[in-house]
């Protein structure tokens, strides 16, 4: 499923079943960071007693000391913090949340945290967090959906699901074009629409 799914389904559980009421977002400072953020936000703010987001920080790409962020946040004696940080700058944000703002503000994040490598680098710390994700492809039993998923994972040394909707994108897009038989956007499109029963990495 797309972010606007798993990621306003986190910001709905954060509301209504977690009961938070003082979320703060720390976010990286691109358009990842910032779609992330609104979509979030817009989920959050969408329920019947009206919540608003107590804080929001950002952090350039790259940054890997979170502190000056997470004292601002620190200000707003938040329950929930949702962070947004890609990458190997992901285990940085996440220790230094659990430093900043202690164990009882509940942590959150993207799909970022079922990624194995993240998961071994927190360690414990992500005892009591919770992150949005999406199983989908690794657990999709078609065989062409578990090739892809191998050649992935022999390729890069890891499979995360952000791939698996990348080579869909791809794959969608080259039988298109093939279809339109032209790289003329609207043809492609036209095309789009055609495809029925295709079989890619997601399924068909």
């Amino acid at each position: 499923p797309p972010d606007q799914v798993m990621v306003s389904g986190l910001a709905t559980f954060a509301r209504d079943q977690r009961k938070l009421r003082k979320v703060g977002i720390l976010h990286i400072d691109n358009f990842y960071g910032e779609s992330t953020r609104d979509l979030f936000k817009t989920a959050y703010e969408s329920g019947g007693d009206k919540p608003k987001i107590a804080a929001v920080a950002s952090a350039a790409e790259g940054t890997r000391d979170f502190s000056s962020q997470l004292l601002t946040l620190s200000r707003a004696k938040l329950d929930g913090l949702v962070i947004i940080v890609t990458g190997s700058n992901f285990g940085p944000a996440f220790r230094q949340a659990r430093q900043f703002l202690g164990k009882d503000v509940t942590l959150m994040a993207d799909t970022q945290m079922a990624d194995p490598k993240t998961r071994a680098e927190i360690q414990e710390l992500a005892i009591g967090a919770y992150y949005s994700s999406s199983p989908m492809t690794p657990l999709n039993p078609d065989p062409v959906a578990q090739r892809w998923v191998d050649a992935l994972r022999k390729r890069f040394g890891i499979y995360q699901e952000i791939m698996g909707r990348a080579v869909v994108g791809m794959t969608v897009m080259k039988e298109a074009i093939e279809r339109a038989k032209s790289t003329d956007s609207v043809a492609i499109m036209k095309a789009v629409h055609t495809i029925r029963d295709f079989p890619t990495p997601a399924g068909m």
